[in-house]
């Protein structure tokens, strides 16, 4: 599987020589690991619904439904990594792990630690708590992830990026 992805990478970094805007891969790629295929889904996962944009078809753009995609997608592979990483450990340690690493403030804080807090598109108002864009920014990352590069690579993420600094 690691050997895949990086073929997969060569073969990406040889068609970034032809883009012309490259400084969002390569930021992508400080923080991701990889080079994205789909740059939008990305740039998208860092819009906040206060930045909402209209596309040609009058569709609010925004990273809330990669969000919810996201979200979905870190419980399943959260629930995997320790279910594998933790064989001896029973139901109960597995669920209060999980829980930790899922919350609200703990992603908060991965998003942080991963510059994301730098990188979001948003207007706070009163009304949107300031704390939880960045979690949510995280979860509609991972969603984005999933939906460019698949489970496996959005594993390889959260192994490193996440889980590595929650358990190690």
């Amino acid at each position: 599987m690691a050997r895949s992805f990086l073929i997969k990478d060569f073969i990406l970094r040889i068609r970034l020589l032809t883009v012309k805007q490259k400084e969002p891969y390569l930021l992508f790629h400080s923080i991701l690991g990889f080079y994205p295929k789909r740059i939008d889904l990305y740039e998208l996962a860092l819009r906040h619904k206060s930045t909402s944009i209209r596309n040609e078809d009058g569709i609010l753009l925004n990273n809330e439904r990669l969000e919810f995609l996201g979200d979905a997608v870190l419980s399943v592979l959260v629930s995997d990594i320790l279910f594998h990483r933790f064989e001896t450990q029973k139901e109960g340690f597995l669920t209060k792990t999980r829980a930790s690493i899922v919350q609200r403030e703990s992603l908060n804080r991965f998003a942080v630690a991963l510059g994301l807090d730098k990188l979001i598109i948003a207007t706070p108002t009163a009304n949107t708590p300031h704390l939880s864009i960045y979690g949510n920014a995280l979860e509609a990352l991972i969603g984005a992830i999933y939906t460019d590069q698949g489970f496996g690579r959005c594993r390889q993420f959260l192994e490193k990026k996440i889980i590595a600094r929650f358990i190690d």
